[in-house]
């Protein structure tokens, strides 16, 4: 019975409305026969009845791996051009001049490129679910079972 719970209270939601328009997103913190209740925050709660439910979608946008790998990459670009860089080097056959603060652009820039392009292939393997709901009874019936049940 607790692992039914944990299920519900962890699983991010998208729920949008039957013109297709996203009208809410967050977790969900309970579900009957016919109201799903979304909770955004600690004190914000949001509660759809499914006969105005168009779709849902599971899971966090792609958007925001990509996001998110690129503040990984720029932390991790910050770091290393703050440690590992010394003034004044000179760049192959060529004698430019970069400063340490040059270095440390240069990384965090590198570095959230690269984290926004390991972010976007992580999509490819997302395996968000949709559920297309259009006020009908049975596919709601459905997708409270894979709420639930996990199926």
């Amino acid at each position: 019975m607790a692992q039914k719970s944990e299920t519900i209270k962890n699983m991010f939601v998208r729920v949008y409305d039957l013109e297709g328009n996203k009208i809410a997103k967050g977790r969900i913190a309970f579900i009957n026969d016919s109201v799903i209740g979304l909770k955004r925050s600690s004190k914000v709660y949001q509660s759809f009845f499914m006969r105005n439910i168009g779709l849902i979608k599971t899971k966090k946008s792609g958007g925001h791996n990509v996001f998110k790998g690129a503040l990984i990459g720029a932390g991790l670009g910050l770091v290393h051009g703050l440690a590992n860089r010394e003034s004044d080097d000179e760049v192959g056959m060529l004698s430019f001049s970069f400063s340490k603060s040059d270095y440390v652009i240069m990384d965090v820039t590198a570095g959230a490129s690269l984290g926004a392009v390991a972010g976007g292939i992580s999509t490819i393997f997302k395996n968000s679910d949709i559920f297309i709901i259009n006020g009908d009874l049975d596919q709601w019936q459905l997708f409270k079972a894979f709420v639930i049940n996990g199926i």
